[in-house]
């Protein structure tokens, strides 16, 4: 159980979010202390327009500076990038039949693929630098390659036991005696 203190209380709604914001420093390829904030939509949904309004605000950049937004993905070690221009897919109907398309500047980012929940940590990029930027950072890269051999060292250790001499191994079950 963890307990934060809270220096006032704390009164939410169902359409405000509490995510942590960070600047991206692009020639260091890292991100700076992340920020607290209250992301507060006005729609029926939160949308990115509203997001990138509020970041900015958040950590002071203008208005009239262009910037660019990843949500972190910890179970992934990567950034995913939010762009404004990418289509989403959704099917809708009992069987799926119909898709729609829509545009992810209009999309609820609390829907697949983005998934915005309270906790989450958002990037933010200044886009009047050049742009060769992935979002990603080394440490991220690092651990995203150990995690891998961590988990192709378990598939193989799994499979091992599997299979013994070439033969899948035989499960033994287990008898209780009761006693009747």
């Amino acid at each position: 159980m963890v307990i934060q203190v809270l220096p006032e209380p704390e009164i939410l709604d169902s359409n405000t979010i509490i995510l942590l914001a960070c600047k991206r420093n692009i020639k260091e390829r890292t991100y700076g202390e992340k920020r607290e904030f209250k992301f507060h939509f006005y729609g029926q949904h939160p949308s990115l327009a509203e997001l990138v309004e509020q970041c900015k605000e958040h950590m002071g950049i203008g208005p009239d500076i262009p910037v660019s937004l990843a949500k972190y993905v910890p179970h992934q070690f990567e950034w995913k990038y939010i762009n404004p221009l990418e289509e989403i897919v959704e099917k809708q109907g009992k069987k799926k039949k119909v898709e729609i398309k829509t545009l992810v500047a209009n999309f609820d980012l609390r829907k697949f693929p983005f998934l915005l929940n309270d906790g989450d940590i958002i990037g933010l990029r200044e886009d009047s630098e050049p742009l060769d930027d992935d979002f990603q950072t080394e440490a991220d890269t690092v651990a995203r390659e150990e995690f891998r051999v961590l988990q192709e060292k378990e598939r193989a250790e799994k499979e091992k036991d599997r299979t013994k001499n070439g033969k899948r191994a035989v499960e033994h079950g287990i008898v209780f005696n009761a006693g009747f």
